[in-house]
């Protein structure tokens, strides 16, 4: 256990930027620790996960795709390499 006067003195050499994360971090795991004591209703891990993706669900999603899908944009010719 951390003696609270020794811990005191060490926040006390902080600068005020630090002393501020210091409070937020005391804050959140206070937050934290209530939230864990909370009834078991509200417990995250009564949260059922999420089901499983599975790829290929809606096989027909694309209607349609342009023969020349994956030709080069005429926007972007100034960028690629010349073939002369």
């Amino acid at each position: 256990m951390i003696d609270p006067q020794v811990l005191a003195a060490q926040i006390a050499l902080l600068p005020d930027e630090q002393k501020a994360e210091v409070w937020d971090f005391i804050t959140f795991l206070l937050s934290k620790r209530q939230r864990d004591t909370a009834a078991p209703s509200t417990r995250p891990s009564d949260v059922q996960p999420l089901p499983y993706r599975q790829a290929g669900v809606f096989p027909k999603l694309i209607a349609y795709m342009a023969d020349d899908f994956n030709a080069p944009l005429e926007d972007f010719q100034d960028y690629m390499p010349k073939t002369d």
